[in-house]
């Protein structure tokens, strides 16, 4: 998956901008195993097992392992606005949540429109941050995955 942006000065002194957003098909496979990780109320979502981790694990290392995935992932989702004006920021885990609910497994009108309401450069933009969200937050969870697979190796939980 790649996505880029480019901005380049014209001739007559303005600036064209080119977005390549890459497979968007590969993406939407992806947001349904994203999926997972991200609703609050499913097995599988990273908060919960970041909690396991941390209240099952008696391993320290572990312990401190699950603490930075969490960090980590806050940081992906809500760390650097995504975008902002002077009277409002907008961070990934907006525009993950208005993909999500709006274009992808949803038919969210008011969650659609933070797309369709900007320019196509902006919505780009948009996307691409989504995108790379996403492919961030994928990356998280699977260092969570090997910190598990590790204590339970080790034996490393307790679930009594």
């Amino acid at each position: 998956m790649f996505t880029s942006f480019e901005a380049r000065r014209t001739s007559d002194d303005t600036f064209e901008t080119s977005q390549e957003l890459g497979d968007e098909e590969d993406v939407r496979s992806l947001a349904a195993e994203f999926r997972k990780l991200w609703m609050p109320g499913d097995d599988a979502h990273f908060g919960s097992v970041c909690n396991i981790v941390e209240r099952c694990s008696t391993n320290d290392s572990l312990r401190e392992g699950g603490r930075i995935c969490r960090a980590r992932w806050d940081f992906v989702f809500r760390g650097i606005p995504a975008s902002s004006t002077p009277t409002t920021r907008t961070f990934a885990e907006d525009l993950v949540n208005a993909w999500m609910n709006g274009m992808v497994f949803h038919s969210d009108s008011a969650q659609r429109d933070e797309f369709d309401g900007v320019p196509d450069w902006l919505r780009d933009m948009q996307l691409a941050k989504v995108y790379e969200a996403i492919m961030c937050g994928l990356d998280e969870a699977r260092r969570l995955r090997n910190i598990i697979n590790l204590g339970l190796e080790r034996g490393d939980f307790d679930f009594t």
